[in-house]
């Protein structure tokens, strides 16, 4: 098996390489959207044009295409943290519920049988000491 170290380029690589192939087939996806489904007109003249994203140039689009990337890896990683702090969150609330109810009776039942018992535990340390 190969040191994590000796694997750092390889993963570097392949995910730069992925990063790149994501914003290619996004610039792709977005270069084929159409015109948006309604018209904006203000002081009487139509700018629906400028909501298209036909009608930016290679630099925009690959800022759009960057923003729509950040925001994919965004939801990639952020979606899945917050589903395991959810669940984290339901275990710690369960166990809680758990302990709560189980728990703090079996305290109070070791905590009565050390009441009792105490004379029995000292009658047997006393007893033990004295045959040292």
């Amino acid at each position: 098996m190969k040191p994590v170290a000796s694997r750092v380029p390889l993963v570097l690589l392949l995910g730069g390489l992925g990063a790149v192939a994501t914003v290619w087939l996004i610039a792709q996806g977005l270069s084929h959207v159409g015109p948006p489904p309604f018209s904006v007109v203000v002081d009487g003249q139509d700018i629906s044009s400028q909501f298209s994203l036909a009608g930016l140039d290679g630099a925009d689009r690959l800022a759009a295409d960057c923003v729509a990337l950040l925001v994919a890896v965004a939801l990639v990683v952020f979606v899945p943290l917050m589903l395991v702090a959810l669940l984290a969150l339901l275990v710690l609330v369960i166990g809680g519920i758990v302990l709560a109810t189980v728990g703090a009776p079996l305290l109070v039942v070791a905590a009565v049988l050390g009441l009792l018992l105490s004379p029995l535990i000292v009658g047997v340390l006393l007893l033990r000491w004295l045959l040292r």
